[in-house]
């Protein structure tokens, strides 16, 4: 995958994403995909949060968090990994939303799937988001 390509699904997932699509999101899935969000084991089932396979994890995401916009910031690609600082606006539960930003690091197979996407995020926002405290 060149940059471009690689560049184009992320902001593809993105879409997807945002409108709370699963099938389509597993449609950039590799069959062996995983999911981490880095540091959120400490107050969330780790089904959840990773690191885990993707299927299962994006569901239960997308049933809790639903993103209302997503903005990439910077990139960095290099073969078939990148990382990519995003700006987002998400709400837990029908909550109010809150802006933040977070990095993602993606890892794709040859054929152009989503071999693994590691997210690094405000881990204390998140908690505060779950546990009812915005």
């Amino acid at each position: 995958m060149n940059r471009d390509a690689i560049l184009e699904t992320i902001d593809s997932f993105w879409k997807v994403r945002v409108a709370g699509d699963k099938a389509g999101l597993r449609s950039f899935m590799a069959p062996d995909a995983t999911y981490e969000m880095a540091g959120a084991k400490a107050f969330a089932d780790p089904g959840m949060v990773g690191p885990a396979p993707a299927g299962p994890a994006a569901d239960s995401l997308i049933d809790a968090f639903k993103f209302n916009r997503v903005e990439r910031l910077t990139t960095i690609v290099d073969g078939n990994r990148a990382a990519v600082v995003i700006a987002i606006e998400v709400s837990f539960r029908g909550g109010a939303p809150v802006k933040s930003e977070a990095c993602d690091l993606w890892e794709f197979d040859d054929a152009g799937k989503v071999k693994s996407l590691k997210q690094f995020v405000d881990t204390a926002l998140v908690n505060r988001m779950v546990e009812g405290r915005m």
